[in-house]
C-alpha cells in the first residue's frame, strides 16, 4: 500500500472575523507588501489561483491566510469543486480537529504579476464553517522571505521570492 503524503495545518474559526483588520496590499517587483493601520491578529492577502491544465486564472481568493504552522498550503474543498479542479492524489491532513484523508490538487498561485508558484500540490481541506478559502503554508513561504513587523502599533508584512 502506498504511503500517503502528510500535511499539518492550523485553522482559523469564523470568530476570527471579529479580529480581521483591513489591509492595503501593494505589489513589489518580486513580491508583495501588506500594510495594516493597527496590529493585525491575522495576516491575509488576495491572490489568484490557476488550474495548470487550463493555463488560466480560475479564481480570485480574497483574504488568503498566511500560516507558518501549516506545512503545506490548503484549499477549501468547496472552492476546489467550484473551480472544477481534479484531484491528482490523496494525502493525510492533520489539523487541530483531527486527521483526515483528503484530496491533493495541483494549482498555480499568482501572488502578483511577477511572483508565481507553479504546479503547487495543495491539500483539499473541509474548512466547514470557516471564513477561509485558502491557507498559504510553508511550502510557499519557504520559497522566499517573509517579514512581519508589528512595531509602532501597526503591522507591515513583506514577502519576496528568492532568485531562481
Amino acid at each position: 500500500m502506498k504511503e500517503l503524503e502528510r500535511a499539518y495545518s492550523g485553522f482559523v474559526t469564523a470568530a476570527d472575523k471579529l479580529f480581521l483588520s483591513k489591509n492595503v496590499q501593494h505589489h513589489t517587483l518580486k513580491g508583495v507588501a501588506i500594510e495594516y493601520e493597527e496590529v493585525a491578529n491575522r495576516i491575509t492577502m488576495d491572490l489568484d489561483i490557476a488550474d495548470p491544465s487550463r493555463q488560466e486564472v480560475v479564481r480570485r481568493i480574497r483574504d488568503a491566510v498566511w500560516d507558518t504552522g501549516a506545512t503545506n498550503s490548503n484549499i477549501s474543498e468547496i472552492t476546489a469543486r467550484e473551480m472544477g479542479l481534479q484531484p491528482v492524489d490523496t494525502g493525510i491532513l492533520t489539523t487541530a480537529t483531527g486527521t483526515k484523508e483528503v484530496p491533493i490538487y495541483m494549482v498555480d498561485i499568482l501572488i502578483s504579476k511577477e511572483v508565481e508558484v507553479r504546479n503547487l500540490r495543495v491539500f483539499g481541506s473541509p474548512m466547514k464553517n470557516r471564513d477561509v478559502e485558502f491557507i498559504i503554508g510553508m511550502d510557499i513561504i519557504s520559497k522566499g522571505k517573509l517579514v512581519i513587523d508589528s512595531t509602532k502599533g501597526r503591522t507591515s508584512v513583506y514577502f519576496t521570492m528568492q532568485e531562481t
